[in-house]
């Protein structure tokens, strides 16, 4: 697979299939999130006496409106705790972060001026002042000036890898994960250690560059799909194995090889809260002040209608294409993943109506910068 970094994106824009309009699970988050990062803002309020400016950053934000959800709580506390430590709450510098294969144009410009008159007009006399600025780039490497931020949030992001692990192909076996896109019931054990160092090494970076931006008394929190089984061919996203299920069909059909899928894995990894604690243990420059796990259903996250399986399958397709279509076509065309999200579609409908609960676990975690000694 080419880069990620040039190939992950969401799907850009604002038309039926784009992410703007299909990241109902993102959406949720903002409500899954809200009592953590109010928490996590009276703690950094009151670490730190008179503060002049806040700088946040939302990591991996894509269209951003889920961002702005989130801001909104955000300052809804700082007016809240700035008037109950009797001070002038602080300006607000929000740095936005993506890939620079990222649409950044669906939040700039119109979008975001409308977006703010959005907020004026919803705080009134409580509204703050931010100031926003794009910052490109992969979170697995450094951002920002040292010590300048003092909140990170990300959702649904930590989950996505650096790059495919490239251990997965063997010089002498070739693809480990043959016939399969992500760890399933039929990959080799060695798959699924492959995948866990990929996360700890990528997570662990992760820590080492946020640790070195963030202010003494920062707060991160963070939204990710996690696992609560330990077998990771079952703890797995449905997504990926409808997904590999579509591809083998167009095998069959001759539509693409089979080698076009041994030569496809996710750079994705599903943790358990285990394997996220113990890296941050190990890291070191966090401590772990709060962490929380959601289990919903797809009927929830999706808004999907009991019975209705035919339409739900296409709205789970379409939602599955909003998050992986831009990479998959970088891989095998548009008009194929045209083809294989219709087939996707009908994989869907049909599981929704033999499993009708499909359960999507959430981690959500609150991580504080450790205060380093002078």
């Amino acid at each position: 697979m080419t880069n990620v970094k040039e190939v992950l994106r969401m799907t850009g824009g604002t038309g039926s299939d784009s992410y703007a309009r299909n990241s109902n699970i993102q959406k949720r988050g903002v409500a899954f999130s809200k009592v953590m990062v109010k928490e996590a803002m009276i703690q950094l309020l009151t670490s730190i006496p008179c503060i002049k400016s806040l700088t946040i950053a939302d990591l991996g934000y894509s269209s951003g409106a889920n961002t702005f959800n989130i801001l909104s709580e955000i300052i809804d506390v700082i007016v809240e705790r700035s008037d109950q430590l009797g001070r002038e709450p602080p300006e607000i510098q929000l740095l936005l972060n993506d890939l620079p294969s990222n649409d950044f144009n669906t939040l700039l410009g119109p979008n975001l001026s409308l977006r703010k008159e959005k907020l004026i007009e919803a705080k009134a006399e409580k509204f703050l002042p931010f100031f926003t600025a794009v910052v490109s780039g992969s979170f697995y490497e450094r951002l920002f000036c040292e010590s300048s931020v003092h909140f990170v949030y990300s959702s649904y992001c930590i989950h996505w890898l650096s790059n495919v692990p490239k251990d997965l192909k063997s010089e002498t076996e070739g693809a480990l994960n043959k016939r399969n896109i992500y760890i399933s019931e039929t990959s080799p054990p060695i798959v699924s250690a492959i995948y866990l160092e990929q996360f700890q090494n990528d997570f662990t970076m992760f820590l080492k560059h946020r640790s070195k931006e963030m202010h003494n008394h920062g707060h991160m929190v963070l939204l990710l799909v996690g696992k609560k089984c330990s077998d990771p061919s079952k703890a797995a996203t449905v997504f990926w194995k409808w997904l590999a299920e579509a591809l083998n069909g167009m095998v069959l059909k001759g539509a693409i090889k089979a080698s076009d899928i041994d030569a496809l894995n996710m750079p994705f990894y599903v943790p358990s809260m285990e394997e996220v604690k113990m890296i941050v243990k190990n890291e070191g420059s966090f401590d772990l002040f709060q962490d929380t796990i959601y289990e919903t259903t797809y009927h929830d996250d999706f808004g999907l209608a009991f019975g209705e399986h035919g339409e739900n399958g296409k709205k789970v397709s379409r939602n599955c294409r909003a998050i992986i279509g831009p990479l998959l076509e970088s891989f095998f065309g548009e008009a194929k993943v045209d083809e294989l999200f219709v087939d996707f579609a009908k994989i869907a409908s049909k599981a929704l109506q033999q499993e009708e609960e499909c359960q999507h676990i959430t981690f959500a975690i609150s991580l504080r910068k450790k205060v380093k000694s002078k």
